[in-house]
């Protein structure tokens, strides 16, 4: 795989992520931001900030930008409202345009360290690696004990296959912030991509222990840690943990890419096939991958 097929399959920067190849997912383009709408809601600033909280913390971002878009407009000036709004963008792989947020707010503030860390983060995203690992770099050498630009330069030199010097990170990050699920997830996925699939098996159970529950977090780290297993040649423990997150045709066109993974085309081309019978419609995921097998 490229690593940037690795990378969004696989690993978290922080509290997001999505799945890849593996399951469509929804894009946001600049003229769709624009006609976002705030909420129907009489509530002053404070209530609709209140209310945008709430969101992020159901990792609700569309709902949650609709909220910032609002407090922005009543409010141009306040850098936390314009933040905010950036970091919701690159929560749903909008990094380009956070971006351009981010440089704005550090023309205001370039010593702020959380504008700094977001934009390695939306560089991350961008595969401008070497860019973001200079600021995190920068962040360190600043505060040494800044988790995210801890875990995002272990991150870095993964995408590198430099796996020892990502393990020391990950290692450094988890001292920071013990119970934070993301970091365990990066380290499990790394520990997959060097064939240590019993050890990225135990890291990404801790990871999806210290989620929070019903949460996008989580259920990125569940079909991670499914997919692991599939690797692993766990098929059945593969679909007893991908079973809660994915309808059945998506369930079989995991387990299929799973066992192609694995190397077993016969089950691969199984699952494919039971994929596209149970589709109410055109599957076409199913489709691309029962090729590939083939």
């Amino acid at each position: 795989m490229k690593k940037l097929t690795l990378l969004s399959i696989f690993l978290l920067t922080n509290a997001c992520g999505s799945l890849g190849s593996l399951m469509p997912s929804e894009k946001f383009d600049e003229e769709t931001l624009a006609s976002l709408e705030g909420p129907d809601v009489t509530t002053v600033q404070g209530g609709l900030l209140s209310e945008a909280k709430k969101a992020e913390q159901k990792d609700d971002y569309v709902t949650a930008l609709q909220y910032y878009k609002e407090l922005v407009s009543k409010d141009e000036n306040n850098l936390n409202y314009q933040y905010r709004f950036a970091e919701n963008l690159r929560k749903i792989g909008q990094n380009e345009v956070a971006l351009k947020i981010y440089d704005k707010l550090l023309a205001k503030d370039y010593g702020n360290l959380d504008y700094k860390e977001s934009k390695a983060l939306a560089l991350m995203g961008m595969t401008e690696f070497t860019k973001a690992g200079a600021l995190f770099t920068d962040i360190m050498n600043t505060d040494p004990v800044r988790w995210r630009s801890i875990n995002g330069a272990g991150l870095i030199f993964a995408m590198d296959g430099k796996y020892a010097e990502a393990n020391e990170y990950f290692e450094l990050a988890k001292d920071v912030k013990p119970y934070e699920s993301s970091i365990y997830n990066n380290q499990g996925m790394a520990k997959a991509l060097t064939g240590n699939y019993g050890e990225a098996i135990s890291l990404l159970k801790k990871a999806s222990e210290y989620a929070v529950a019903r949460s996008h977090k989580k259920r990125h780290i569940d079909l991670n840690l499914a997919l692991v297993n599939g690797i692993a040649g766990n098929s059945d423990v593969a679909k007893k943990i991908a079973t809660p997150h994915l309808s059945e045709a998506q369930l079989y066109n995991n387990l299929g890419f799973y066992s192609y993974l694995a190397k077993d085309k016969q089950l691969a081309r199984a699952y494919l096939n039971k994929a596209l019978t149970t589709s109410q419609v055109h599957y076409q995921k199913a489709w691309d991958n029962l090729d590939n097998v083939n």
